[in-house]
């Protein structure tokens, strides 16, 4: 782990940083690139809902030293396809 404050890759984290991205999304935990390239989108409740009860159970809340150890998730726009 490079950062202090990183979240420790399991097989869990990993499938659900692949769950996530398949929505667009992301945790408050990663890190991203910022995209000028967006577009709008709407996600269902059920996608954000069920990622969010999942990132509960994978990234466990520890002391807080850090803002990006918080479990919770980032809406991040899709890129337009071209």
């Amino acid at each position: 782990m490079s950062d202090l404050h990183a979240v420790p890759e399991t097989p869990e984290l990993k499938a659900l940083h692949a769950r996530l991205a398949e929505y667009s999304l992301g945790g408050h935990w990663q890190t991203r690139e910022q995209n000028p390239d967006l577009v709008p989108h709407l996600w269902p409740w059920s996608v954000i809902y069920s990622c969010l009860m999942e990132s509960g159970e994978v990234v466990k809340l520890v002391p807080m030293k850090s803002f990006r150890s918080r479990p919770g998730l980032v809406y991040s726009l899709p890129v337009p396809a071209m």
